[in-house]
């Protein structure tokens, strides 16, 4: 009997253990899931190689992209996360995520790259005649705005301003004699050079004692 009684009571307290193990919280997802995507060039869409990831938050740790822009965090729990994006010479939109995993992986974590050309780029045209469509030489070109400068077109028309950064520029046509059609142009760069900044010059005729006498010029 008493033998009966002890089988009885360790049969209730296994019960009460496996009751107890059904209770509370579930369990996290042991880390099985991930965060990933992709780096892109904003200029052509292609990925962007070796782009450094740098994860905290719930957990932390750091990777880079693969040869075709593509990242990925694996065996990750459940909770919130920062990511921050950086390479040498280039900017990201947007340059940080915050991302909470819920028991799934999240994924399409994304982000465009743009280029800090470092002064490599250089914006460039010509000047013609409307007449003839014939170069314009030593007409004035003045650089203001991200970076400032001047110089001239060359024996055919032709002009580069080179080694600017990123940013907005104006620039302003002068010569003596001369119109021109656009007078200023508005340029922004923005990770590659920017060409056929183009200008329409006319000439403008020279006044005679006939023409200053009929404005009251001359006597």
């Amino acid at each position: 009997m008493r033998r009966n009684v002890i089988h009885l009571l360790l049969g209730l307290f296994f019960l009460a253990g496996l009751t107890a193990c059904g209770e509370g919280e579930a369990p996290g997802n042991g880390g099985v899931n991930s965060i990933s995507g992709r780096i892109t060039l904003a200029t052509t869409g292609a990925g962007v190689f070796q782009v450094e990831l740098t994860l905290f938050g719930s957990g932390s740790g750091n990777t880079f992209t693969d040869s075709n822009g593509f990242y990925s965090f694996p065996n990750l729990q459940d909770g919130t996360y920062n990511i921050v994006l950086s390479k040498p010479g280039y900017t990201f939109i947007p340059p940080t995520f915050v991302i909470t995993i819920n028991g799934a992986s999240v994924t399409d974590q994304n982000s465009l790259a743009y280029t800090i050309n470092g002064g490599v780029n250089s914006i460039s045209g010509r000047i013609t005649l409307a007449t003839t469509g014939a170069g314009v030489p030593q007409v004035e070109l003045t650089l203001f705005g991200s970076g400032s400068g001047n110089t001239f077109t060359d024996a055919s028309g032709f002009y580069s301003f080179p080694n600017l950064q990123d940013g907005t520029y104006n620039i302003v046509l002068s010569k003596t004699g001369y119109t021109f059609s656009p007078g200023t142009f508005v340029v922004t760069m923005k990770g590659t050079s920017v060409t056929n900044q183009n200008s329409v010059a006319y000439a403008l005729e020279p006044q005679t004692v006939a023409d200053l006498n009929s404005v009251g010029f001359a006597q």
